[in-house]
């Protein structure tokens, strides 16, 4: 992986609405879960098993309660966290001022140093 795979989910996060009820209508136990996996013919679901091999429960994110359940179609903006041109300014100036701290080893001050510094950061955009 390189720095242009990595994505910020945060601003997607907040459409998430449901991370505590499987679509059984059982509330789903974190902790005892053991394989998580998403599949691409139902990107709106979590798929959960309990036991390595076992049998997944399904998750839709998008249930509201028990009852209610309904996917939105909206248009989700993924933010690239790094942009391929370089890092933003006020990055760079906070990480050499950690090297002259001595906070960052002084080993890595050259690294840092030769990292270039880029425009804003690309977006992406994903139909739901």
């Amino acid at each position: 992986m390189t720095a242009k795979d990595f994505v910020d989910f945060k601003s997607m996060s907040n459409k998430v609405t449901n991370l505590a009820i499987g679509d059984d209508g059982q509330k789903i136990m974190w902790s005892r879960n053991r394989q998580l996996f998403v599949m691409e013919e139902d990107p709106h679901a979590i798929f959960l098993a309990t036991a390595y091999g076992g049998v997944p429960r399904k998750m839709d994110v998008y249930r509201r309660n028990r009852r209610f359940f309904k996917t939105p179609q909206t248009v989700i903006t993924l933010v690239k966290v790094f942009n391929a041109s370089g890092i933003p300014q006020a990055k760079k100036t906070d990480l050499l001022s950690l090297c002259q701290s001595g906070q960052i080893p002084n080993s890595y001050r050259h690294f840092f140093e030769s990292l270039s510094v880029g425009a804003k950061v690309q977006e992406t955009k994903m139909e739901d």
